[in-house]
């Protein structure tokens, strides 16, 4: 495959194909949409025929590895947690995995992992992962307001363990969704969202809610206080509730959408 390299700054840009005989032109991205998604000075890439574009900088290079370092520490909480309630017999999976702070971490765990990994071999970002970062952007602010407005503090049930060793819970509560929130806002975007994401971010939301009142009624156990309808407000505290949340969530979605948006426009995407 042929390959072209560029070597530009915000005012010149240089292309020598290494083997110009066998560049197809038409499949080379165009200098004008290079400036725009890498606009630091002195950036070097490689464009494939076909529009792949290789080698990224320094600065995608630093944020690939700060992904992979929150993963580590994402994992290491999750890791202390769960040892820790094992090792005190307390460890009940079927109700520890039920919780949206703990499925949303594991999809933060693997969205983690894959967007360092991609940092460190490719300039660009899939529209895919955009997708699943702006979904877990707006999952992270919500976790965050949720634990430390309304469940901070909160006396525990009867019998129920409390462990001694609190940083678990500051990283899945606060740490890792400071950390989200902030790799959305900084992270240049080179990718435009489309608008069916801010449905494709809703499902997952709209499925544990539906799923955790089923099993709630079913078994007795809810996850989080504000959905079991036994409690005082019964039906419509739960029900403002969910619509709250549901409201929050959406508006964070557009939220997200609106400064992906903004990049791109900047950049002329």
């Amino acid at each position: 495959m042929a390959e072209t390299s560029v070597l530009f700054s915000e005012k010149n840009l240089t292309l020598c194909a290494t083997d110009p005989t066998g560049v197809d032109h038409h499949n080379v991205v165009h200098s004008s949409r290079l400036l725009g998604l890498f606009p630091l000075a002195t950036t070097r890439v490689t464009v494939y025929a076909g529009g792949t574009v290789e080698q990224p900088g320094v600065e995608r290079v630093t944020l690939g590895v700060v992904s992979l370092v929150a993963a580590v520490t994402l994992a290491t909480g999750l890791a202390v947690q769960i040892s820790d309630q094992v090792i005190n017999e307390a460890f009940k999976p079927e109700e520890y995995f039920s919780y949206f702070t703990i499925q949303t971490m594991l999809a933060n765990l693997a969205a983690l992992i894959a967007t360092g990994l991609y940092r460190l071999q490719s300039s660009l970002d899939t529209v895919a992962l955009n997708i699943v970062r702006q979904a877990l952007f707006a999952y992270a602010v919500v976790i965050g307001l949720v634990y430390n407005v309304l469940l901070r503090g909160l006396p525990t049930e009867p019998g129920e363990y409390v462990s001694d060793i609190g940083f678990p819970n500051e990283i899945l509560h606060v740490i890792i969704p400071a950390y989200i929130v902030v790799d959305w806002l900084i992270t240049p975007h080179n990718s435009r969202l489309p608008w069916r994401s801010l449905g494709i971010g809703l499902i997952y939301p709209v499925a544990w809610v539906s799923f955790s009142l089923v099993r709630g009624n079913l078994t007795g156990w809810y996850p989080y206080d504000f959905l079991d309808p036994r409690e005082p407000a019964e039906w419509a505290g739960v029900i403002t509730h969910i619509v709250a949340i549901a409201l929050m969530l959406t508006a964070l979605l557009g939220l997200a959408m609106w400064i992906n948006r903004l990049y791109c426009r900047l950049r002329g995407l």
